[in-house]
């Protein structure tokens, strides 16, 4: 089942982020972010997609909820891979 996407929408997909579950991005459509007016994310996806082909997890994050800013923010730390 695809991610429900709407108000609050960046919480359970940052949670999926955190915890390395790229797939619950790949089940959420780029259409249902524009229409709900979390274009801000279509950044997260390009992120999710990259570190999910890289096979990286986040080693450290934090997601900040702001009345002040457009939106909130997304701050994610991933461990790279060692040459």
């Amino acid at each position: 089942m695809a991610t429900r996407v709407g108000q609050g929408a960046a919480g359970p997909l940052y949670e999926s982020l955190v915890v390395g579950d790229y797939e619950a991005w790949f089940k959420t459509s780029a259409d249902d972010i524009v229409r709900f007016g979390q274009q801000e994310m279509l950044l997260w996806f390009c992120l999710a997609g990259a570190m999910a082909e890289l096979g990286h997890r986040p080693t450290w994050s934090t997601f900040v909820e702001t009345e002040v800013f457009n939106s909130n923010k997304c701050f994610v730390v991933f461990e790279g891979s060692k040459a």
